[in-house]
């Protein structure tokens, strides 16, 4: 995805996501349906789990740095993230 030249985007001038939610919704959901899980096999389960904490990571840690404010760690957020992210693997742990 970094290295998809059709995913540059910039910052929009509104500030808002939906200009890139418009722009580049459908490409955004064809990479995120490349990522699957194999729950018959615990490795790979075990990465996956891996895979969601460090995007939850780059997500909240590079979203809470600004050129003008530095960097700002919103705690809750990034918890509240990454619950959210691994919350549906709890079933699929228990198989």
């Amino acid at each position: 995805m970094l290295k998809d030249p059709n995913m540059k985007i910039k910052k929009p001038a509104d500030g808002s996501i939906t200009s890139i939610s418009q722009s580049h919704g459908k490409r955004i959901l064809e990479y995120a349906e490349l990522w699957t899980l194999d729950t018959s096999d615990a490795k790979d389960v075990e990465h996956k789990i891996e895979e969601l904490i460090w995007m939850n990571t780059i997500i909240y840690g590079i979203g809470g740095w600004s050129k003008t404010g530095g960097f700002k760690a919103d705690f809750f957020l990034y918890v509240g993230g990454a619950f959210i992210s691994l919350w549906p693997l709890n079933t699929v742990m228990r198989l």
